[in-house]
């Protein structure tokens, strides 16, 4: 037996699989109404995200928080502050999110470097518009 919100009630496989399937949407709308509002983890902002990503290996909640935290307090997050960090500094803020520091600040130097250069220091909006528009990138 499994619980189905739409029913309400505690439901066979098979006869969920007969009722009208939810959308997902209503899904979501559900998933909210049983577990409440959820907050992410990580940042939203596409360019955040991807330095929150380097932020740890392996890359994992536990690991990117750390490194994000040592980031944001000793760097910075701008493309500038990354581009003028020297790699070292760099690469000791982000020891505690993990394996490989060095490598992995060398990656969020480039990626700072096509952010500034490429998208004019905002990759949000490199991404709006139709999704043939940004699929390329």
């Amino acid at each position: 037996m499994i619980y189905t919100p739409r029913a309400g009630c505690l439901c066979s496989r098979g006869e969920v699989m007969r009722k009208n399937r939810l959308t997902v949407p209503e899904l979501l709308d559900h998933l909210e109404r049983f577990y409440g509002k959820q907050a992410p983890g990580w940042p939203t902002d596409p360019y955040l995200f991807l330095l929150w990503w380097y932020c740890g290996y392996p890359a994992s909640d536990v690991a990117c928080n750390k490194g994000w935290k040592e980031l944001t307090g000793k760097i910075g997050t701008d493309p500038e502050a990354i581009l003028a960090a020297r790699p070292a500094a760099l690469a000791a803020a982000l020891k505690p999110g993990g394996m490989l520091p060095e490598l992995r600040a060398e990656r969020m130097k480039e990626l700072a470097v096509r952010i500034k250069d490429e998208f004019d220091g905002d990759l949000r909006t490199a991404l709006t518009g139709p999704l043939q528009t940004f699929a390329k990138l």
